[in-house]
């Protein structure tokens, strides 16, 4: 036996017959696009300073974890200075890094992940991690967080979060 056909209702745009089902699946497809939609109110000053102050608080593993499920294991590991992403699977079980660089760097991807995150998707970030900015003397963030020195960290920070403001300020 045949199923019938699910009942129209002609209240639908245009004079056009929709069914229930289509209605129910329309609605359902428009809150899952509300549900990945997160705003966030503050300037971008503020979202940076929120970003940064979340990197500090959570745990290494935790870093590792959120950087390899948003931009990548290959982003993640230039980023932190690695030759390659072997070791990130140690540090997302809780390991620690040898050098404390490293910790420094992933804390410095994730803030800046963060950040832009908060407004765009995981490829924006990534995209702005890859790409030469403008106000970075078109450099690129990754390139410039894997190159730093513990000296260094504080200034190289300082240009990558003005760029990551200018970003989010369109």
């Amino acid at each position: 036996m045949s199923e019938l056909p699910a009942p129209l209702d002609h209240r639908a745009r245009g004079g056009t017959a929709v069914s229930s089902k289509t209605q129910d699946a329309v609605q359902d497809a428009v809150q899952d696009a509300a549900d990945l939609i997160t705003v966030v109110p503050g300037t971008p000053s503020e979202t940076v300073q929120r970003a940064a102050a979340t990197a500090q608080k959570r745990t290494f593993a935790e870093l590792v974890e959120s950087l390899l499920t948003t931009v990548g294991p290959r982003l993640t590991a230039a980023g932190a200075g690695l030759q390659d992403a072997r070791q990130l699977a140690g540090w997302r079980k809780g390991a620690e890094p040898r050098q404390e660089m490293a910790r420094d760097r992933v804390t410095a991807l994730a803030e800046v992940v963060g950040a832009i995150t908060t407004h765009y998707s995981a490829a924006v970030a990534a995209s702005f991690l890859r790409s030469s900015q403008p106000a970075l003397d078109d450099r690129a963030p990754v390139v410039m967080i894997r190159e730093t020195t513990a000296e260094t960290l504080p200034e190289v920070m300082g240009e990558v979060r003005s760029a990551v403001r200018a970003f989010l300020e369109g």
